[in-house]
């Protein structure tokens, strides 16, 4: 779904499209109507919609989308990866009217701890992975794993969570090159936001009031990279 984004709050996604995740109800930034969010539905009423094609692709070409993010690679555990397929699932199904299953197929990243926890993240999602147990540089934090497999698995999409990479520019930045969308803010946005000194320095450079810290003053020249 080349409109969406994995936060809870309206935040771009890496390859420049617009739309955003609110809970399990995505509208378009500046849509107040949810029935615009519907467009499958509305072309199908109007006799527009051809049952031929794929809805999926339907939907992004009605929403001005460029790309369909069909198969998603889970890069996380927990709670983030449970609640994230159920949200995307819901969404398909309830908001954009796709059906209930087969439209979006999700592949998840499971370490031996995991699957012996027997996570409702990794019964939730159409597949799985095995990956190495231990510290999350072993895993989930891995930005070199999560590449390796998003391109081995032909994935549309990585989702990468909290925590863990999900605040790496390196794994928007190598998705990008590898032409795989990253559902989430963009390497150059994430090196100045994704940490709270340099946040905070941007802050300052942009004259937002600031509370009184051991940089004040400290002003930051940015570049196309952050």
């Amino acid at each position: 779904i080349a409109k969406t984004c994995s936060s809870f709050q309206p935040v771009a996604a890496s390859d420049g499209s617009h739309a955003c995740w609110c809970g399990v109800m995505p509208f378009p930034l500046g849509c107040d109507d949810a029935e615009l969010w519907r467009p499958r539905q509305i072309e199908a009423s109007k006799g527009d919609f051809d049952p031929s094609e794929d809805p999926l692709d339907h939907y992004v070409n009605t929403c001005g989308g460029q790309k369909a993010l069909r198969r998603i690679l889970i890069a996380s555990n927990g709670m983030a990866a449970a609640k994230s397929i159920m949200s995307m699932r819901q969404w398909a199904h309830m908001e954009a009217g796709l059906g209930s299953s087969g439209i979006l197929e999700f592949i998840s990243m499971a370490t031996r701890e995991d699957l012996d926890s027997n996570a409702d993240f990794i019964r939730l999602a159409d597949k799985y992975i095995e990956v190495p147990s231990g510290k999350n540089v072993n895993n989930y934090a891995n930005v070199d794993l999560i590449c390796k497999l998003a391109q081995s698995e032909k994935v549309d999409a990585v989702w990468p969570g909290w925590g863990h990479a999900s605040e790496n520019p390196r794994l928007p930045a190598k998705l990008k090159e590898m032409g795989i969308t990253f559902i989430g803010p963009t390497s150059p946005v994430m090196s100045v936001l994704g940490d709270k000194i340099a946040a905070g320095i941007l802050a300052q450079t942009a004259g937002v009031p600031s509370i009184p810290w051991s940089g004040d003053g400290l002003k930051a020249e940015l570049t196309k990279d952050g």
